[in-house]
This record gives C-alpha cells, sequence and structure tokens, in this order.
C-alpha cells in the first residue's frame, strides 16, 4: 500500500497549499499545541529540559510567554500564506523502509 499512502500523502498537500486549513483546523490545533506546552510544564523532567534549554539559549520563560502569545494570536490568513510560501510539493523526499523481500522491490540503487 506504499504507493497508495504516497499518493493520498501528495493529495493532501497539494490540498493544503491550494485550499488552505479552516479555521476550526487552525483553532484545533493551537489549543492542542499550547494545551501540549502547558501539560510539558507540569512535569517535572520535561520542566527540567526546558529549564536547562532556556539557560543554554540566555531566555527566560517570558520567552516561552511571548512564543505562546505569538501563537494564540496567529491569523488563518498568515498560516495558510505561509504554507504556500514555504511548502513545495516538488521538494519533498520521501523515504520508503521496511521488509521488502516479498514485495519484489529493489532495494538500492540499480
Amino acid at each position: 500500500n506504499a504507493e497508495k499512502l504516497e499518493a493520498a500523502f501528495m493529495e493532501e498537500m497539494e490540498k493544503v497549499i491550494s485550499e488552505g486549513f479552516t479555521e476550526e483546523e487552525l483553532t484545533v490545533a493551537k489549543r492542542g499545541y499550547l494545551e501540549g506546552r502547558q501539560l510539558a510544564r507540569a512535569q517535572d523532567p520535561s520542566l527540567a529540559s526546558q529549564i536547562s534549554g532556556n539557560l543554554y539559549f540566555d531566555r527566560t520563560f517570558e520567552f516561552d510567554a511571548d512564543f505562546e502569545d505569538k501563537v494564540r494570536s496567529i491569523t488563518l490568513d498568515e498560516v495558510n500564506a505561509a504554507v504556500r510560501r514555504h511548502l513545495d510539493v516538488s521538494k519533498i523526499t520521501i523515504v520508503k523502509a521496511g521488509d521488502f523481500a516479498g514485495a519484489g522491490a529493489v532495494i538500492g540503487i540499480p
């Protein structure tokens, strides 16, 4: 099914470029992303890692708060414009890995 998956993936990428995301998709994505960051701060190992990273990059948690404010305020038009500006399906590399012995596939460069 690798070929079907690849075709479906490329179709979805082209759809994102031509039609963009919806307001609902952006709202759900922002909420999930921000809740994930909040949850990470509530777990000691993740919080320690964040503190270490902030020290390394000479940042404070104010940097994180500002970043999250930017995520909250980004608009659908900004997201869709960025997708169109940066996503080029002709530059996507697809890597297939697995046991292809029974599939008759040739592994490697002939």
